[in-house]
């Protein structure tokens, strides 16, 4: 299962985007593909469960937040690219993308925004 990124709206999307596919990715961990796939390559040695479009992943389930920037800076610090990046001495949310976030975020006027995580997983069955 994960908590994947949370989606804001598509200003925020917009920002996000680049940050976690061009800044972090090469503090990302390989197994990171599993999560960008959605499980759908990772070896599963179960007989799939039927469900929303057939034997999953299923994306149907969504986990929702009420967050102001400053919640959204924290979750993008707990990331482990982000973690890992620091530990180097590389600090990804630099001044620059933290006002293209900021731009983003306050674009409608509204601080807090529901953020929306996709939880994704695959269900299986063990025997008959």
């Amino acid at each position: 299962m994960d908590l994947h990124h949370p989606e804001i709206n598509e200003s925020v999307g917009a920002v996000f985007k680049p940050f976690d596919t061009i800044d972090c990715k090469p503090f990302w961990a390989p197994q990171r593909k599993l999560v960008d796939n959605k499980y759908m390559s990772i070896d599963f040695p179960f007989e799939p469960v039927d469900g929303y479009e057939n034997t999953g992943p299923f994306d149907q389930f969504v986990v929702e937040k009420l967050m102001d920037l400053d919640d959204y800076f924290k979750f993008i610090r707990s990331c482990s690219a982000y973690q890992k990046a620091n530990d180097k001495g590389v600090e990804l949310l630099t001044e620059n993308v933290m006002e293209k976030f900021k731009a983003a975020w306050n674009e409608d006027g509204q601080s807090q925004k529901i953020a929306r995580f996709r939880v994704y997983l695959r269900i299986g069955k063990v025997g008959n």
